[in-house]
This record gives C-alpha cells, sequence and structure tokens, in this order.
C-alpha cells in the first residue's frame, strides 16, 4: 500500500507532464501514474485524480501512438483497481468515457487490444458475481 503522501509527488509530476508539448513528456507522465494504481487506497486515489480525469480520457485522441497506449495501460490499470471510479463519477462522463473506449477499438492493435482488455476488466468490476442470471449492470445502457 502506498501512502498517501508519497501520491504527491507522482501526481504532481503527472500534471505538470500531461498537457506538455512534447509526447515524451506526456508519455513520462502517464508512465509514472500507471506505475501507482495498484498502490492507494480507495479514496485518497479518487481524490487526486478525478479532478483530471476528463483530460486524461480526452488524451484517447493524442497524436502520439505511444501516448495513446501508454494511456490505455493506464485505463486498464484504472478499469482493474479502482473501476467505480469511472463507472461511478456520472452518467454523462459514463457514457463519454465508454463512447471513448469504443471509438479506441479502431486504433492500432496495440491500442485495441489494450481496450479490450480495459473493457473486460470493467465488465468484471460492474457484474454481480452471485447472480447467474444478471440480465443488466451498470455498463448495460452503453452496450
Amino acid at each position: 500500500m502506498i501512502k498517501n503522501e508519497a501520491l504527491e509527488p507522482v501526481f504532481s509530476f503527472a500534471s505538470q507532464n500531461l498537457p506538455a508539448q512534447d509526447w515524451k513528456q506526456r508519455y513520462a507522465g502517464l508512465i509514472a501514474l500507471g506505475a501507482i494504481i495498484e498502490g492507494p487506497e480507495r479514496d485518497a486515489f479518487k481524490k487526486m485524480v478525478m479532478p483530471g480525469l476528463q483530460g486524461l480520457i480526452g488524451m484517447f485522441t493524442d497524436s502520439s501512438l505511444k501516448v495513446r497506449e501508454s494511456l490505455t495501460w493506464v485505463i486498464g490499470k484504472i478499469c482493474e483497481h479502482h473501476a467505480d471510479i469511472l463507472i461511478n463519477h456520472s452518467d454523462d462522463f459514463t457514457g463519454f468515457f465508454v463512447n471513448q473506449l469504443c471509438v479506441s477499438l479502431q486504433d492500432k492493435p496495440k491500442i485495441s487490444q489494450q481496450v479490450c482488455q480495459a473493457i473486460d476488466r470493467l465488465s468484471e468490476s460492474t457484474a454481480d458475481l452471485n447472480s447467474q442470471e444478471c440480465e443488466s449492470n451498470a455498463l448495460t445502457p452503453y452496450f
């Protein structure tokens, strides 16, 4: 478990680099963010990532292939460890997020493969594991 005070320098680094003109800086910011996703407490991660989540999702259209590849890796890790942040944010955001995933399925194979994994992780996290006959979940309206 990563201590909450250890998150601040990473989020500061990511926040400074994600909007940079140089793709290498954007890439470095995403790699730093992805490296800590599974460690922090849910509330601490949610508090720090929520303000920049819309911008992060907007990076699916980045001009750099490396940035889009690293973004899908980061999103996959968020879907695996903190899916509730993406699903329970708001209906508008969830629709925007799922739409971006679906559009990104048309990207290069490495990206579309990682998007498929993110959708799988997101689906698993929203499934009612106690019910074999579950007909819907939080993602149903979007698919």
